[in-house]
């Protein structure tokens, strides 16, 4: 007759010698669905307000050189290098930003000058109104991707 034992074999010379403990592990509470959710909007809000400590909204127009680089920042900014000077230029509503590679910079359609009010972004097949114009360094630039 063999004898039975519902532990794996590694275990079944030490089965005497297994004792319950307390332990540290919790059942997730009745709300632990909605604690996912709060951590990620919380974890944006951070990430939101750092880089928010890096910028600065211009207070003036600036004209910019012969050749700044921009680049986009997803589908909703671009970024612009002019020199050791950085920006980042929040826009309203851009359909084409997230797939075009080239863009031009304009207010009031003088090319190359950038303002706090009246910055548009063109695209090849879209023309995208700045809602915000902000002044960072060269840290956020490179965080945000730019190179």
């Amino acid at each position: 007759m063999t004898k039975v034992t519902t532990t794996y074999s590694r275990f079944a010379r030490s089965q005497r010698s297994i004792h319950c403990t307390a332990s540290s592990f919790r059942a997730p509470a009745e709300d632990a669905p909605m604690l996912l959710p709060t951590r990620i909007a919380l974890a944006t809000l951070l990430t939101f307000a750092a880089s928010a400590a890096f910028a600065d909204p211009i207070d003036a127009c600036v004209d910019l050189g012969a050749k700044p680089k921009i680049s986009r920042l997803g589908d909703k900014a671009v970024l612009v290098k002019d020199s050791d000077s950085y920006y980042r230029l929040n826009v309203k509503s851009c359909y084409d930003l997230s797939f075009t590679q080239q863009f031009e910079v304009s207010t009031e359609k003088q090319k190359g000058r950038i303002c706090p009010t009246g910055t548009r972004v063109r695209t090849n097949r879209d023309n995208c109104e700045v809602a915000q114009v902000e002044k960072i360094d060269e840290a956020a630039y490179r965080k945000f991707g730019g190179r």
